[in-house]
């Protein structure tokens, strides 16, 4: 018991469990960016989903307003990820053809403008893990939140008229 009060154990007691809190606190869910659908004012989050380097093993998209996790295989980004899907209609495509799991790369989100005729539009983002944390970027700035605003056609929603990146201050 006397050894348990010293000092110097004291020192090593506190380090090895700040240690293991820094080690445990690596793995998991990392959010690295909003949604939102501007239109009906709802969130969702997207998260790394990193090992215990941090590299990314998996993608998570959490839908606030259902509550719900959904999972993407990060194996998957080259051939295209359908995060959002109305009947036929992938209505959001989430591709990378070049993720590296310990350094991100080049993403494109195409979506759906118009379910009636088809036509889709694109963005593109950079996912960059710079050893410490995950960064989105659009065209070289880095983005907190992306912003979905509908279209519609005489108050139904046919697609999503354009995406619009909002910077980190």
């Amino acid at each position: 018991m006397k050894n348990l009060l010293n000092p110097k154990a004291i020192i090593f007691v506190i380090a090895a469990l700040i240690q293991l809190s820094s080690f445990a606190s690596k793995a998991g869910d990392i959010k690295i960016l909003t949604l939102k659908n501007v239109d009906r004012n709802v969130n969702f989050e997207l998260f790394i989903k990193g090992d215990e380097n941090l590299n990314a093993v998996g993608l998570r998209l959490y839908d606030h307003e259902d509550k719900k996790w959904e999972d993407y295989d990060v194996s998957k980004l080259p051939r295209g990820v359908v995060v959002k899907q109305e009947g036929s209609h992938k209505v959001i495509v989430l591709q990378s053809r070049n993720f590296e799991k310990d350094r991100g790369g080049h993403f494109k989100i195409e979506f759906l403008q118009n379910g009636i005729t088809g036509s889709k539009g694109r963005i593109a983002l950079d996912f960059e893990f710079d050893g410490r944390e995950w960064i989105v970027y659009y065209q070289g700035s880095k983005v907190e939140r992306l912003d979905f605003n509908l279209n519609k056609v005489f108050g139904k929603v046919i697609g999503i008229s354009k995406i619009t990146p909002r910077f980190a201050k």
